[in-house]
Parts: C-alpha cells; structure tokens; sequence
C-alpha cells in the first residue's frame, strides 16, 4: 500500500495548488481513487471499468470478514480479538474510501455534464 500512499500525498498537493474549481481535474482524481481501492481488491481490466460501488462493497466484505462476537477471557472479561479488530478496520477504512471516491465521482461527473464550475 506504499505507492497508494505517495499517490493520495501527490494528488492532495496537485489539489491544493489549484485556484478554481475544475470538475474536469476532480471527477480524474475521484476516478483514480475509486479504481485505486478496486485494484486493491483484485478486480482485472475488463471488471475495473464496469464495476459500480455495490461490486467494491461486496468483494470488502467478502475479502475482510471479521466476526461480531465478543470472546471471554479469563475471570468472565470479554474482548475482541485483535486480527478481527485489525480486519473490521482494514473493512472499514476501504468501505469509507470506496463510497466517498464513488459519490464525489458522481458529484464531479454531473458538473462536467452540465457544464459547472
């Protein structure tokens, strides 16, 4: 995940450079972003360009399932485990990604399409 990383700083500092709004320049960075969560999961080519956020969401919970139940520790204490805390992170960190690029995609998308800006 290192290269993912140094893209979102790279494009964070391209963005802030800006003066004016550009849809054009944002529904590009929304668009990478999306397809950069949905390489991540393993999508090919051919699934890359036709994959809608409800695909992104179901491979996410398929890849990082985690369990909701507590375990008991000794003296009656329950916990979670640590590998399905890491995990529901790890799902929770991409689902955020996957809706927020999707929707400011969408949000972008129209701006260009009529001509806003």
């Amino acid at each position: 995940m290192e290269p993912l990383i140094a893209f979102f700083i790279l494009s964070l500092l391209m963005k802030a450079k800006m003066n004016k709004y550009d849809p054009h320049s944002d529904y590009r960075y929304n668009d990478v972003g999306f397809m950069s969560v949905l390489y991540i999961l393993g999508f090919t080519d051919e699934e890359l360009q036709n994959a809608s956020i409800d695909d992104a969401i179901n491979a996410i919970r398929n890849t990082y399932k985690y369990k909701h139940e507590l375990t008991t520790r000794g003296e009656g204490t329950q916990t979670y485990i640590a590998s399905d805390e890491f995990v529901k992170k790890q799902n929770l960190i991409l689902s955020r990604m996957a809706r927020r690029f999707y929707h400011n995609r969408h949000i972008a998308k129209y701006m260009v399409d009529h001509g806003k800006s």
